[in-house]
């Protein structure tokens, strides 16, 4: 069996983890059909949250036993809360998405297609269209990819979002080693999208 890891920081996230949780045991289960080899686990990271959102954790681990969940005593922000669900995920594969389902869940069986096999080590998505945004956020949002990549040895491609899959082999379970992956958590969210595969090694 191949354990597949959602990592999702969360930040007053009360009233859409129902949602999330509806909609990511739905795909959860559509892609054991199709790949009987695979188990999941839910990891919710709780990044300090005023609300209610650690009273959903706990429902949820109650009902279903792949839900574990950290909490933080104070807000320390979505960078933090990603390396935490890094330290403690379990499974072969780790996937970080935000529960408020900006990154679509439907796109997870395409990503696992582009990484099960080895040939990629992380896959993630690309918003291929502003539409419905603004004209200025669109402006300051292509300006920020074209400072970013001005400055950084990195290609940041221009609607890279900051969902993304990965294989992570027994071998390199540092946190540490997932830093080089960092530029794409600052991406803006929403929008169509399709999956984009990433060759080569992260570390």
């Amino acid at each position: 069996m191949k354990l597949v890891s959602i990592v999702v920081p969360c930040y007053n996230e009360e009233k859409v983890l129902p949602l999330f949780y509806a909609e990511i045991t739905k795909v959860m289960s559509q892609m054991q059909e199709k790949y009987p080899e695979l188990d999941f686990e839910l990891l919710f990271i709780n990044d300090g949250s005023k609300d209610g959102t650690l009273q959903e954790f706990r429902k949820m681990a109650t009902m279903d036993h792949r839900v574990r969940y950290v909490s933080f005593s104070r807000n320390f922000g979505k960078e933090a809360g990603m390396y935490a669900g890094l330290q403690h995920a379990k499974g072969d594969y780790v996937v970080i998405m935000d529960a408020d389902l900006q990154h679509p869940p439907a796109f997870l069986p395409q990503m696992y297609e582009y990484v099960k096999d080895g040939e990629y080590d992380c896959a993630t998505t690309r918003r291929v269209s502003r539409k419905g945004e603004s004209k200025i956020r669109s402006w300051f949002s292509r300006k920020f990819y074209k400072i970013m990549n001005h400055i950084s040895q990195t290609e940041i491609v221009d609607g890279a979002r900051c969902g993304h899959a990965r294989r992570t082999p027994r071998h390199d379970r540092h946190p540490a080693r997932y830093r080089r992956a960092g530029p794409l958590s600052r991406a803006r969210c929403g929008g169509r999208c399709q999956p984009r595969a990433a060759p080569g090694n992260f570390l």
